[in-house]
């Protein structure tokens, strides 16, 4: 069963929903990559616009679902595989908690976002402000190979950034991929059948800096969709070979 969910996976574009309440750069960088890639099928959602503006969509869907922009928040998440979530505040907890951990959906919280208590892979100092850096990216040695790093290496890494969401703790079942300032940057993990990142930050955008979205910004965050996605997939081996493929 798992082998025949990853199959399908890999042969059909993955369908993202991006929501967030500011129109922060990392937003406008983030989806303008997003809505371009062939390899997905994307729906955004900005919630602080008006009414009547026109929500950014994937350019050439082939599925007819996406070929209308949205209006509003989807009451159903069950037309996706994965949720990017950044500081909106009108995101239902208890739909988002079952598309993860019962459906398999894919979560990935940006900005330091908090979540439930379960789909959270850290615990937040929420009694400290973000704290300002200025430091460089580090990969966290015990998970250097997790796959959304996985051509990742030491030495050859992008910018920091210049704010850090503070983490008290990492659960049990988080793994620490990247560090900044010996603080979690980036931490993975599986909440029930669903996969879940959680970064400390929105300013990867500034990974940009004289190179574009290629080759740290947009890879980045393709590997993480990829990952995210894997569900009931076979193991993280599977994973390691799609971000050596889209790397490439």
């Amino acid at each position: 069963k798992a082998a025949k969910l990853y199959e399908e996976i890999l042969a059909k574009p993955l369908r993202v929903l991006y929501v967030t309440h500011t129109p922060s750069y990392e937003y406008r960088f983030l989806k303008n990559a997003l809505v371009e890639d062939r390899e997905l099928h994307v729906h955004c959602l900005l919630t602080s616009a008006d009414h009547d503006f026109p929500q950014e969509r994937s350019k050439r869907p082939e599925d007819p679902r996406f070929e209308e922009s949205l209006t509003s928040l989807p009451g159903d998440l069950l037309g996706y595989d994965v949720v990017l979530l950044g500081d909106a505040k009108q995101v239902d907890p208890k739909p988002l908690s079952s598309f993860v951990r019962e459906y398999g959906g894919g979560l990935v919280l940006l900005a330091g976002r908090d979540a439930p208590g379960e789909l959270m892979p850290v615990v937040t100092d929420d009694e400290r402000k973000p704290e300002s850096y200025d430091s460089v990216l580090e990969l966290d040695k015990p998970n250097s190979r997790h796959p959304i790093v996985r051509l990742w290496t030491d030495g050859n890494l992008p910018t920091g950034v210049t704010w850090l969401k503070r983490v008290r703790e990492v659960k049990a079942w988080g793994q620490t991929v990247l560090t900044m300032a010996a603080q979690p940057f980036a931490v993975a993990g599986t909440s029930g059948r669903g996969r879940v990142l959680w970064l400390g930050s929105d300013e990867a955008w500034r990974w940009r800096y004289q190179t574009g979205d290629f080759p740290w910004f947009y890879p980045f965050f393709q590997t993480a969709i990829e990952w995210a996605a894997g569900g009931d997939a076979p193991s993280d081996d599977d994973w390691i070979r799609k971000a050596d493929l889209i790397v490439k």
